[in-house]
């Protein structure tokens, strides 16, 4: 449950301000070998509660992957996702994602500063990064 309310609030808060272009997508699996580049997935798993079991504030990792063609999609269009992704993860994403209805956020954690890799499978290059949401749902109504 809890990773479907996250899921949902980071949806909420991304989608407006991803670029044009680049669709994000949700997937259960960590790497969506399916989606075509350019695309951005994100993959929202393992929650764990935290203190003591029915406290309801839980971990749960999350992680966004872009894949890019390197000829087709150009630095512009790697260089835009990685800049929005640094500069959100290291704002207020606490605060942006605590504003989302029926969900509430402790802290966002940050585990890498972002990754480049390069697929040799399907010649795209990746973008990379993953993060921690400390949160709770929350009844609104």
């Amino acid at each position: 449950m809890i990773n479907d309310v996250a899921e949902q609030a980071l949806l909420a808060v991304l989608t407006p301000i991803w670029p044009d272009g680049i669709p994000l997508y949700v997937s259960d699996e960590p790497e969506n070998k399916e989606e075509v580049a350019p695309s951005s997935v994100l993959h929202v798993s393992e929650a764990v509660e935290l203190a003591s079991p029915g406290s309801g504030l839980f971990k749960v990792d999350c992680s966004i992957i872009s894949k890019f063609h390197p000829r087709e999609d150009g630095r512009d269009a790697r260089a835009e996702v990685a800049t929005l992704l640094e500069r959100w993860l290291h704002s207020s994403p606490a605060s942006d994602l605590s504003a989302i209805d029926n969900f509430h956020c402790h802290g966002v954690i940050p585990n890498t500063s972002g990754n480049l890799t390069v697929d040799p499978e399907s010649k795209t290059i990746i973008y990379s990064t993953s993060f921690q949401l400390w949160c709770m749902p929350r009844n609104d109504s």
